[in-house]
């Protein structure tokens, strides 16, 4: 892995939890502003918008051009129950393996009120991207949403991030808690081989496999009452 990944490297759970909580905490500054008497203007929908996209990259975290080029009904579907999923076919993805997955949580909701309330102050064309660019009929360009994804994290984080940074930051995240989760870590990026995965990452998991190692000794070490007594110094037992 290259140097631009060093950050990760480290579990750093304040820098995890700052990364982790950023697309809620814009998207409440977004919403103090509205109910303080404001308008849904095209700053607040951008803040909203960088919300939603590092949301995506941190829960499903996408390819940079599968993320710019996603299309409201034919890759974000919404059910009529209100659930939405991110559905792309194999001629869509790089590993040519189609990606069927619901988005969960509080991304769910912040999706809906992104495509309601904020998404047409960005999209006065009325276009079907999810992410609207300045020409008319064309998705937001991959420099765009690099620049605005990189330049946020540089200001909330501290860190200047590119996109396919969520990438390895998902798979250090499972290795670091799952020490031999790499099925999961290649199913989770989308990587057809496994060998792939494991040239970038082999060795990430090693602290945290040794880490797991002492815990299972230390689970099996015997009790006090059945460790041996002293002896004497000519090897008797005490009395």
């Amino acid at each position: 892995m290259g140097a631009a990944s060093q950050p990760f490297r480290d579990k750093d759970s304040d820098a995890y939890r700052k990364l982790d909580e950023l697309p809620g905490r814009l998207c409440r500054e977004v919403e103090r502003e509205v109910r303080g008497g404001g308008t849904a203007t095209v700053q607040l929908a951008r803040q909203w918008q960088t919300a939603v996209l590092i949301g995506i990259e941190l829960m499903i975290p996408l390819r940079l051009k599968n993320l710019a080029e996603l299309h409201l009904g034919a890759d974000l579907i919404r059910h009529p129950d209100r659930r939405l999923f991110i559905s792309l076919w194999e001629n869509q993805t790089k590993n040519k393996e189609p990606l069927d997955v619901e988005v969960e949580g509080p991304l769910a909701e912040m999706l809906r009120q992104y495509i309601d309330r904020y998404r047409p102050a960005l999209d006065p064309g009325g276009s079907a991207w999810l992410f609207p660019g300045r020409t008319p009929d064309r998705p937001k360009s991959h420099d765009a949403i690099r620049e605005q994804i990189t330049s946020t994290l540089a200001k909330r984080c501290g860190s200047r991030w590119h996109p396919h940074l969520f990438r390895h930051f998902a798979a250090l995240r499972i290795l670091q808690h799952m020490p031999d989760a790499y099925g999961l870590a290649q199913r989770v990026l989308g990587h057809k081989s496994l060998d792939t995965l494991m040239r970038y990452y082999s060795g990430v998991e090693t602290a945290e496999a040794l880490a797991h190692f002492q815990r299972i000794v230390l689970g099996y070490q015997p009790s006090r009452r059945s460790a041996p007594r002293h002896t004497t110094s000519g090897g008797r037992h005490a009395r």
